[in-house]
């Protein structure tokens, strides 16, 4: 589906069809990889590609979305799938269609999306489970640090050598 010239290239870029195998093809990924998929809504092409893609390279996938606008849209994929059809673990930001919650009379939409903050926290309490959960099991998990720490730099400076050739934007 096409969008106006004008359109927001993110909104654009999350409905082209194929552009989820491109993007998987440039990264260096193995079976039994983890993916995390944010789409609040669930319902784009690239996103429900970019899990059924993931899956078909052994990898397993936990999606970032809000069941309830999830629920009250249709798919955009030919398949007529949703995000969370083709996941395995569903984090539910419990944000509601539309993702807004504000509102005035003198305004004809709502305003003030909450799928980014409930994201970025959901998300951050699952990093501190898993370092609980691996140190539990005897497991050091590497620690990015603030660079702003006097030994910073040189610590995040081994794990950039460590991970470079997997994470690009180290």
């Amino acid at each position: 589906m096409s969008l106006r010239p004008e359109a927001p290239k993110s909104t654009w870029f999350e409905r082209i069809e194929g552009y989820a195998e491109i993007v998987l093809e440039h990264e260096k990924i193995s079976e039994g990889d983890v993916i995390f998929i944010a789409s609040t809504s669930g319902r784009n092409a690239v996103p429900v590609e970019m899990a059924m893609e993931a899956k078909k390279r052994g990898m397993h996938v936990i999606a970032l979305t809000s069941l309830q606008f999830t629920n009250d849209v249709t798919s955009r994929h030919p398949s007529g799938k949703k995000l969370i059809d083709v996941t395995d673990v569903v984090l539910d930001n419990c944000g509601v269609s539309g993702d807004a919650i504000m509102e005035r009379d003198d305004l004809p939409a709502k305003f003030g999306p909450t799928s980014s903050v409930l994201g970025f926290t959901l998300l951050q309490s699952l990093i501190v489970q898993t370092v609980e959960e691996l140190c539990e099991r005897g497991v050091q998990p590497p620690i990015w640090v603030s660079s702003n720490l006097d030994k910073g730099d040189a610590i995040n400076a081994e794990y950039i050598r460590r991970y470079k050739d997997r994470i690009k934007c180290l």
